[in-house]
Protein backbone atom coordinates (compact mmCIF):
# COMPACT_ATOMS: atom_id res chain seq x y z
CA UNK A 1 0.00 0.00 0.00
CA UNK A 2 1.73 3.33 -0.87
CA UNK A 3 2.12 5.91 1.81
CA UNK A 4 0.48 9.03 1.82
CA UNK A 5 1.73 12.21 3.56
CA UNK A 6 -0.31 13.63 6.24
CA UNK A 7 -1.87 16.66 6.19
CA UNK A 8 0.60 18.43 8.43
CA UNK A 9 3.14 17.16 6.05
CA UNK A 10 1.48 18.29 2.63
CA UNK A 11 1.24 21.48 4.26
CA UNK A 12 4.59 21.73 5.44
CA UNK A 13 5.54 20.70 1.38
CA UNK A 14 3.50 22.82 -0.55
CA UNK A 15 4.51 25.97 1.46
CA UNK A 16 8.33 24.80 0.63
CA UNK A 17 7.69 24.08 -3.14
CA UNK A 18 5.50 27.61 -3.21
CA UNK A 19 8.27 29.58 -0.70
CA UNK A 20 5.69 30.01 1.46
CA UNK A 21 6.06 30.64 5.37
CA UNK A 22 3.38 28.04 7.16
CA UNK A 23 2.11 30.27 10.04
CA UNK A 24 1.91 33.48 7.32
CA UNK A 25 -0.65 31.42 5.42
CA UNK A 26 -2.55 30.31 8.25
CA UNK A 27 -3.03 33.77 9.72
CA UNK A 28 -3.78 35.33 6.17
CA UNK A 29 -6.33 32.15 4.98
CA UNK A 30 -7.81 31.92 8.84
CA UNK A 31 -8.25 36.00 8.00
CA UNK A 32 -10.01 35.15 4.71
CA UNK A 33 -12.45 32.01 5.73
CA UNK A 34 -12.98 34.35 9.17
CA UNK A 35 -14.23 36.78 7.04
CA UNK A 36 -16.33 34.15 4.19
CA UNK A 37 -18.10 33.17 7.46
CA UNK A 38 -19.18 36.53 8.44
CA UNK A 39 -20.35 37.54 4.78
CA UNK A 40 -21.73 34.40 3.94
CA UNK A 41 -25.33 34.86 1.56
CA UNK A 42 -23.87 38.79 0.11
CA UNK A 43 -22.46 38.05 -2.87
CA UNK A 44 -21.93 41.04 -5.42
CA UNK A 45 -24.04 40.90 -8.22
CA UNK A 46 -21.81 40.64 -11.33
CA UNK A 47 -22.45 40.49 -15.06
CA UNK A 48 -20.08 37.17 -16.63
CA UNK A 49 -18.07 40.21 -18.18
CA UNK A 50 -17.38 41.68 -15.16
CA UNK A 51 -16.62 38.48 -12.77
CA UNK A 52 -13.88 37.80 -14.87
CA UNK A 53 -12.25 41.18 -14.82
CA UNK A 54 -12.87 40.86 -10.81
CA UNK A 55 -10.93 37.56 -10.47
CA UNK A 56 -8.08 38.91 -12.69
CA UNK A 57 -7.80 41.70 -10.21
CA UNK A 58 -8.55 40.38 -7.45
CA UNK A 59 -6.03 37.32 -8.29
CA UNK A 60 -3.13 40.02 -9.05
CA UNK A 61 -3.77 42.18 -5.51
CA UNK A 62 -3.51 38.18 -3.53
CA UNK A 63 -0.18 37.36 -5.74
CA UNK A 64 1.27 41.43 -4.97
CA UNK A 65 0.66 40.62 -1.72
CA UNK A 66 1.66 37.47 -1.06
CA UNK A 67 5.02 38.00 -2.57
CA UNK A 68 5.41 41.12 -0.67
CA UNK A 69 4.64 43.49 -3.92
CA UNK A 70 2.61 46.28 -4.34
CA UNK A 71 1.56 49.41 -2.02
CA UNK A 72 -0.19 47.37 0.19
CA UNK A 73 -0.03 47.88 4.30
CA UNK A 74 -1.39 46.08 7.18
CA UNK A 75 -4.77 48.05 7.08
CA UNK A 76 -5.61 47.06 3.35
CA UNK A 77 -5.75 43.56 4.29
CA UNK A 78 -9.34 43.61 5.85
CA UNK A 79 -10.55 45.67 2.65
CA UNK A 80 -9.10 43.18 0.49
CA UNK A 81 -10.41 40.25 1.86
CA UNK A 82 -13.92 41.67 1.83
CA UNK A 83 -13.90 42.15 -1.88
CA UNK A 84 -12.89 38.49 -1.75
CA UNK A 85 -15.34 36.52 -0.31
CA UNK A 86 -18.28 38.94 -1.62
CA UNK A 87 -17.33 38.08 -4.52
CA UNK A 88 -19.87 35.87 -6.60
CA UNK A 89 -17.24 33.40 -7.71
CA UNK A 90 -15.45 32.75 -4.38
CA UNK A 91 -17.76 29.69 -3.45
CA UNK A 92 -17.16 27.51 -6.44
CA UNK A 93 -13.35 27.82 -5.67
CA UNK A 94 -13.46 27.23 -2.10
CA UNK A 95 -15.58 23.78 -3.59
CA UNK A 96 -13.01 23.36 -5.85
CA UNK A 97 -9.74 23.93 -3.34
CA UNK A 98 -11.99 21.46 -0.63
CA UNK A 99 -11.74 18.92 -3.69
CA UNK A 100 -8.49 18.92 -4.16
CA UNK A 101 -7.58 18.57 -0.49
CA UNK A 102 -9.92 15.38 -0.77
CA UNK A 103 -7.88 14.30 -3.44
CA UNK A 104 -4.20 14.58 -2.50
CA UNK A 105 -4.53 13.61 1.23
CA UNK A 106 -7.02 10.46 0.03
CA UNK A 107 -6.32 9.95 -3.52
CA UNK A 108 -10.25 10.59 -4.63
CA UNK A 109 -13.35 12.92 -3.75
CA UNK A 110 -15.42 10.60 -1.68
CA UNK A 111 -19.58 11.19 -1.54
CA UNK A 112 -22.38 11.12 1.16
CA UNK A 113 -21.75 11.90 4.70
CA UNK A 114 -18.87 10.86 6.80
CA UNK A 115 -18.89 7.25 7.85
CA UNK A 116 -15.99 6.55 10.42
CA UNK A 117 -15.87 3.10 9.56
CA UNK A 118 -15.99 3.61 6.02
CA UNK A 119 -13.82 6.82 5.82
CA UNK A 120 -11.44 6.69 9.20
CA UNK A 121 -8.45 6.93 6.95
CA UNK A 122 -9.97 9.60 5.02
CA UNK A 123 -8.33 12.58 6.20
CA UNK A 124 -9.11 14.62 3.47
CA UNK A 125 -12.20 14.24 4.01
CA UNK A 126 -11.87 15.17 7.35
CA UNK A 127 -10.17 18.21 7.03
CA UNK A 128 -12.65 19.42 4.24
CA UNK A 129 -15.65 18.74 6.61
CA UNK A 130 -13.89 20.66 9.90
CA UNK A 131 -13.21 23.42 7.15
CA UNK A 132 -16.91 23.65 5.90
CA UNK A 133 -18.27 23.23 9.41
CA UNK A 134 -16.04 25.70 10.73
CA UNK A 135 -16.16 28.29 8.28
CA UNK A 136 -17.71 27.49 5.12
CA UNK A 137 -21.59 27.23 6.12
CA UNK A 138 -21.98 31.24 7.45
CA UNK A 139 -21.79 32.79 10.80
CA UNK A 140 -25.09 31.33 12.36
CA UNK A 141 -23.97 27.41 11.23
CA UNK A 142 -20.72 27.46 12.95
CA UNK A 143 -20.50 23.95 14.82
CA UNK A 144 -17.77 23.45 17.94
CA UNK A 145 -15.00 21.63 17.62
CA UNK A 146 -16.64 19.46 20.39
CA UNK A 147 -19.40 18.61 17.64
CA UNK A 148 -17.48 18.25 14.73
CA UNK A 149 -15.46 15.63 16.26
CA UNK A 150 -19.01 14.03 16.59
CA UNK A 151 -19.40 13.73 13.13
CA UNK A 152 -15.84 12.46 12.39
CA UNK A 153 -15.92 10.51 15.25
CA UNK A 154 -12.65 12.47 17.02
CA UNK A 155 -12.28 14.12 20.09
CA UNK A 156 -12.44 18.00 20.60
CA UNK A 157 -8.53 18.53 21.09
CA UNK A 158 -8.14 16.53 17.44
CA UNK A 159 -10.25 18.61 15.58
CA UNK A 160 -8.23 21.45 17.08
CA UNK A 161 -5.17 20.03 16.46
CA UNK A 162 -5.81 19.70 12.47
CA UNK A 163 -7.39 22.83 11.96
CA UNK A 164 -4.36 24.97 11.09
CA UNK A 165 -3.42 22.41 8.50
CA UNK A 166 -6.47 22.20 7.20
CA UNK A 167 -6.27 26.67 7.14
CA UNK A 168 -2.76 26.23 5.80
CA UNK A 169 -4.03 23.54 3.07
CA UNK A 170 -6.71 25.56 1.60
CA UNK A 171 -4.81 29.39 1.67
CA UNK A 172 -1.93 27.19 -0.15
CA UNK A 173 -3.57 25.46 -2.70
CA UNK A 174 -5.83 28.91 -3.49
CA UNK A 175 -2.01 30.60 -4.27
CA UNK A 176 -1.19 27.51 -5.98
CA UNK A 177 -4.08 27.67 -8.63
CA UNK A 178 -3.66 31.66 -8.10
CA UNK A 179 0.02 31.58 -9.53
CA UNK A 180 -1.23 28.66 -12.25
CA UNK A 181 -4.27 30.97 -13.34
CA UNK A 182 -1.83 33.78 -13.70
CA UNK A 183 0.96 32.58 -15.85
CA UNK A 184 -1.97 30.93 -18.12
CA UNK A 185 -3.37 34.57 -18.59
CA UNK A 186 0.13 36.39 -19.11
CA UNK A 187 1.21 33.41 -21.60
CA UNK A 188 -2.07 33.55 -23.54
CA UNK A 189 -1.67 37.81 -23.43
CA UNK A 190 -4.95 38.27 -21.56
CA UNK A 191 -3.03 40.07 -19.12
CA UNK A 192 0.34 41.92 -18.79
CA UNK A 193 2.82 40.02 -16.63
CA UNK A 194 3.99 43.95 -15.07
CA UNK A 195 3.37 43.84 -11.49
CA UNK A 196 4.11 47.02 -8.79
CA UNK A 197 6.67 46.86 -6.87
CA UNK A 198 6.85 49.72 -3.61
CA UNK A 199 7.18 48.86 -0.07
CA UNK A 200 6.50 45.24 0.72
CA UNK A 201 3.84 44.51 3.00
CA UNK A 202 4.71 42.83 6.24
CA UNK A 203 2.87 39.31 6.56
CA UNK A 204 4.45 38.06 9.58
CA UNK A 205 2.94 36.65 12.29
CA UNK A 206 3.56 39.64 14.47
CA UNK A 207 2.03 41.72 11.65
CA UNK A 208 -1.78 40.11 11.65
CA UNK A 209 -4.29 41.17 13.95
CA UNK A 210 -6.97 39.07 14.70
CA UNK A 211 -10.52 39.30 12.95
CA UNK A 212 -12.97 41.48 14.99
CA UNK A 213 -16.12 42.92 14.53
Amino acid sequence: MMHRLTAHQLAIEICRKEKLEYFSVLMLAKMLLERYCYAYGQPSDMSPEEIKKNKQEIRRKYINIITKKGRFKNADYGVFIWEVVKAPWFREKSEMILDEIEKLLDGDISEGDYDYEKDKDHEGKRLRIILKERFLRGKNNIKSEEKIGTIIGVCRATVFRKEPDAIVLFGALMWSYAMRRELEDIDAGVISSEVEEDEPADISVSAMEPVTE
